[in-house]
C-alpha cells in the first residue's frame, strides 16, 4: 500500500477546510453585495473611472477637469483598463475588480503568515482579513486605492519569506498602480538588503555592491514608472503645501478636504497606531456577535487590542532573537514609519502622509498578531531541527486559535451596500445622458458629481473633482465656481450668457429649493459669496426662475434643466 506523509495530509485537509469555511461564510454575503451594488456607485469613481469612460466612447478630453484627472491616474492603472476594455466596459471592470482583489489579498495575507506558523497561522490570518470591513470597503469601486491592500500584502509576503526579487517586483508594481504604498516597500527593500547575512533571504550571498546596484536599479525603475504622471501634471502647477493654505483655503481646515486628505496631516506615530490598527478587526455586520447578544464592539475591541499588545510585547524579544522572518517584518514596520516621517517632512512630494499608514497598519496589525501568537509556545527557540518543527507547528495552532477568537468577537461579513452610495435622481442623469455628445453641463457641484460617470457628459464643476491639490487646477476650479455661483443665483441674464460664452456650457441644472428656502452650501472660500448672491436674488428675484417657462427642457421633482441657447 502507498505510504502517505500524515503531516502533509493533515495540512491539506486543514487548507481545504479553511477554504470551504471561507466560501460557506463569506460567499453568499459577497454575492449579495455584488447584486445590491449594481445600481450604486462608489463616490470616487466620479474622479478616477469617469475619464476612462469617455476614453471608451472615443471622446477627446476637451475639458480641463477630464484632462487633469486622466493625468492623475497611475500608468499601470490606466493600462489595466485600456487592456480590459477590449472585452469589457470600464463600469464592468470597476464593478468586478473588488471581487477579484479580495481573494487575492486574502491569499497574500495567508502567504505572509506561513513563515511564522505554517498552514494554521496562514488560515487564521486569511480569515481575519476576510472578517474585517476595512479591506474590502477600500476595494469597492475598482479605484487605484483598491490595489493598495493587496500590493502591501504582497510586499509583506515577500518580506516575510525573504524573497527579495519578488519584493522588488511588488514595489515596482505598486509604483505603477498606487505609488503611495510603494514608498514603504522601497524603504523596506533597502532595509532588507542591509540586514545581517542570515536575515537577507535570497540576498544572503549577495555582496554589498550587488545589493546596492539592485536597490538602485529598483529605485530607478520606480521613478520611471511615476515620471509620466509627473510630466502630465506639470501644466497644472506645483502642489499645494501647508504654507500655501492662506492663499488656498480650499485645501485647509474648513475647505474641501477632510483631515486625512490634507497635506498637513500630522498625527504622531502612536496616534496613528491607535487610529488605524483597530480597523484591522472592525466589522459592523457580524452574525456571530449578534447571536451572542453584543450590541457594540467597543469593549470587545479594546479587550482584543490589549490582548494583541500583550502578545506582541511578550513575543517580540523571542521573535527578534529567533526568527529571520520576524526581523524582516519588523524592518517593514520601520520602513512604514520612515515613509510616514519623510512624507510629513517633504509634504507633498511623497504623496499624502495619511496614505502611508492607513493601508500599512491594518495589514501589519494582523500579521504582527499572527507572528506574536505563533511565537508564544516556544519563543522560536531552535535547539534542534525537530524542536523547530514542533515549535512552528504548535505556534501555528496558537495563532489560529487567537485569530478565530478575534474573528468571533469582532469580525463579520460585508454589508450588502458596503462602500457604495445610491444614485439619487437617476431619471435626471438619464436625461442628461440623452443630450448630444458635445453637451457641457453646469449645476450645483453636489448634484453634478455623478454626471460624468452615469451620464457620460462633462460638467463645469463637480464636488468630487473639485480637489485642491495643484495650484493651476485649483485656480481654474475657483474661477469656474465663482462664475457658476453668479449664474446660478443671477438676478439678470448676463451671467447665464457669460457661462455659455466663456466655457461653452449648454445646459444648467437648477434645484428650486436652493432659490426658495436657503442658500446652497459649499466650502471655503465660497460660502460667503454664495450667501451674498442668494440675498441679492431674494431681493430682486432669481433669473433662473424667470427663464424657466421658455428655457426649461426637462423637469424632475425640484430640479429643472435650462438650455442656455434659449435664454432671452
Amino acid at each position: 500500500m502507498p505510504q502517505y506523509d500524515t503531516r502533509f495530509v493533515g495540512t491539506a485537509l486543514l487548507v481545504v477546510g479553511g477554504l470551504l469555511l471561507a466560501l460557506a461564510v463569506w460567499g453568499p454575503p459577497l454575492r449579495n453585495h455584488e447584486r445590491s451594488t449594481r445600481d450604486r456607485i462608489a463616490d470616487d469613481v466620479c474622479q478616477h473611472v469617469a475619464p476612462l469612460l469617455r476614453d471608451s466612447l472615443g471622446a477627446q478630453p476637451r475639458d480641463c477637469t477630464d484632462r487633469y484627472w486622466r493625468a492623475c491616474l497611475p500608468a499601470g492603472y490606466r493600462l489595466l483598463y485600456q487592456a480590459g476594455r477590449v472585452r469589457w466596459s470600464p463600469e464592468a471592470i470597476s464593478h468586478a475588480l473588488p471581487y477579484l482583489l479580495l481573494p487575492l489579498f486574502v491569499l497574500l495575507m495567508a502567504a505572509s503568515a506561513v513563515p511564522f506558523g505554517g498552514a494554521p497561522a496562514a488560515i487564521g490570518a486569511g480569515l481575519l482579513a476576510l472578517g474585517s470591513e476595512v479591506f474590502f470597503a477600500r476595494m469597492v469601486g475598482g479605484l487605484p486605492r483598491a490595489f493598495a491592500f493587496p500590493l502591501f500584502a504582497a510586499m509583506a509576503a515577500a518580506m516575510a519569506g525573504g524573497r527579495i526579487r519578488l519584493l522588488a517586483a511588488s514595489v515596482c508594481l505598486a509604483f505603477a498602480i498606487y505609488p503611495a504604498v510603494g514608498v514603504s516597500g522601497l524603504l523596506g527593500l533597502g532595509l532588507a538588503l542591509l540586514l545581517p547575512r542570515d536575515d537577507r533571504g535570497q540576498a544572503a550571498a549577495w555582496p554589498l555592491r550587488k545589493r546596492l546596484t539592485f536597490l538602485l536599479l529598483t529605485g530607478s525603475l520606480c521613478a520611471a514608472l511615476v515620471l509620466p504622471n509627473l510630466l502630465a501634471l506639470r501644466p497644472y502647477g506645483p502642489s499645494i503645501a501647508p504654507r500655501d493654505y492662506v492663499d488656498y483655503p480650499e485645501a485647509a481646515r474648513g475647505g474641501r478636504l477632510n483631515g486625512t486628505d490634507r497635506t498637513d496631516f500630522n498625527l504622531s506615530w502612536i496616534r496613528c497606531v491607535r487610529t488605524y490598527a483597530p480597523r484591522a478587526y472592525l466589522s459592523d455586520h457580524s452574525p456571530w456577535r449578534t447571536a451572542m447578544g453584543f450590541r457594540t464592539t467597543t469593549p470587545l475591541l479594546r479587550a482584543f487590542l490589549w490582548l494583541n499588545l500583550l502578545l506582541v510585547l511578550a513575543a517580540l524579544p523571542g521573535l527578534l532573537r529567533g526568527s529571520a522572518a520576524g526581523r524582516r517584518l519588523v524592518a517593514l514596520a520601520a520602513a512604514v514609519a520612515g515613509a510616514y516621517g519623510l512624507s510629513r517632512w517633504l509634504t507633498p512630494a511623497l504623496f499624502l502622509p495619511e496614505r502611508h499608514v492607513s493601508y500599512a497598519l491594518p495589514v501589519l496589525t494582523v500579521l504582527g498578531m499572527t507572528a506574536a501568537a505563533a511565537s508564544l509556545p516556544y519563543g522560536f527557540r531552535r535547539t534542534t531541527p525537530n524542536d523547530g518543527v514542533r515549535s512552528r507547528h504548535a505556534g501555528g495552532w496558537c495563532a489560529l486559535g487567537v485569530s478565530l477568537l478575534g474573528l468571533l468577537l469582532l469580525g463579520g461579513t460585508p454589508k450588502p451596500t458596503l462602500g457604495t452610495v445610491a444614485v439619487r435622481q437617476a431619471p435626471l442623469y438619464a436625461f442628461l445622458g440623452s443630450l448630444p455628445a458635445d453637451a457641457f453641463i453646469a449645476g450645483w457641484p453636489n448634484w453634478m458629481s455623478p454626471v460624468p460617470y452615469t451620464s457620460r457628459r462633462p460638467v463645469l464643476v463637480s464636488y468630487e473633482t473639485h480637489l485642491p491639490y495643484h495650484k493651476v487646477y485649483t485656480d481654474e476650479q475657483r474661477r469656474r465656481m465663482r462664475d457658476l455661483t453668479a449664474a446660478y443665483l443671477a438676478t439678470n441674464a448676463l451671467p447665464l450668457r457669460a457661462l455659455r460664452a466663456r466655457y461653452g456650457v449648454t445646459h444648467l441644472v437648477v434645484d428650486e429649493t436652493h432659490l426658495r428656502l436657503s442658500p446652497p452650501r459649499y466650502f471655503r472660500p465660497f460660502d460667503a459669496e454664495v450667501r451674498q448672491a442668494f440675498e441679492a436674488g431674494r431681493a430682486f428675484g432669481f433669473e433662473a426662475e424667470r427663464q424657466r417657462p421658455h428655457a426649461a427642457v426637462y423637469e424632475y421633482g425640484s430640479l429643472y434643466v435650462l438650455a442656455l441657447d434659449r435664454i432671452r
